[in-house]
């Protein structure tokens, strides 16, 4: 019996730690769900991957035009239909939209085009309706840009392709041009120039039969030899005016008083 009892004692010791004995060390926490990095709330973010929250929303969908949201924001119970910046429509609360987003409502259907990047003569040719760049020559395209890029606000002069000055972004002149600031005025033109108004003429005097931008007048010299008779002519403005036999001093529709307005 003393035997059974001093072989249970030493049973019971090897099943007790030593207090001195070294206790193995918990393994460290696995970052979860809640560990995570980026900029805190309220920073400018392209997508939920920038944010501390994970959460990245608000309307445009320009570079940095979002905004890292806390999660726990107070939010409208309603949901409401948002166009995102992908162009698929989603749905959120009318005030916390849980993403970015191009505008409310349904997403309109593209149209048909070039995308944005490729190289365009005009804005017709692109999905997004604009075409920009330097350069007017079939060798300088411009390329099809999006209408939701991210622009600065102030306005600057451009000299279009067409020679006409334009304003527009300094950073987005929205469509082609051939010069920064403004066109340069044109040269007075020579006699004998084709010419639409006595403005572009060196002289001063535009002349000729025909109205239109097809049927061009002249540029004549003022101290031309004119005869001193006076006929009339039917001006382009519809007009009847009297001028030499051979120096109308003007554009005109046709030899002759003008027809009776009906």
């Amino acid at each position: 019996m003393i035997r059974s009892a001093l072989v249970l004692a030493l049973v019971w010791l090897a099943g007790c730690p030593s207090s001195g004995a070294p206790q193995p060390t918990p393994p460290a926490p696995t970052p979860g769900s809640g560990y995570q990095r980026g900029a805190p709330t309220g920073s400018a973010c392209d997508d939920a991957g920038d944010c501390a929250s994970g959460l990245c929303e608000g309307q445009g969908c320009g570079a940095a035009a979002g905004r890292c949201a806390d999660p726990a924001r107070g939010c409208t119970d309603d949901a409401v239909a948002y166009c995102g910046c992908d162009g698929v429509a989603f749905t959120g609360s009318s005030t916390c939209a849980g993403g970015r987003y191009d505008h409310r409502g349904a997403c309109v259907a593209t149209a048909t085009g070039t995308a944005d990047g490729g190289a365009c003569s005009d804005g017709s040719e692109c999905a997004s309706g604009a075409c920009e760049g330097l350069g007017c020559s079939a060798d300088a395209l411009g390329v099809c840009v999006s209408k939701q890029r991210a622009c600065t606000m102030d306005l600057r002069q451009y000299c279009g392709c067409d020679g006409a000055t334009f304003q527009g972004s300094g950073t987005c002149p929205n469509r082609r041009y051939a010069s920064k600031g403004a066109c340069a005025p044109p040269a007075p033109k020579a006699v004998g120039a084709a010419c639409l108004q006595g403005s572009e003429c060196d002289s001063g005097t535009c002349e000729g039969q025909g109205c239109g931008d097809d049927a061009p007048g002249v540029c004549v010299a003022k101290s031309r030899a004119c005869t001193r008779d006076l006929r009339a002519y039917c001006g382009c403005d519809g007009q009847t005016f009297k001028a030499g036999g051979n120096c109308p001093g003007q554009r005109y529709a046709a030899k002759g008083t003008c027809p009776a307005s009906r």
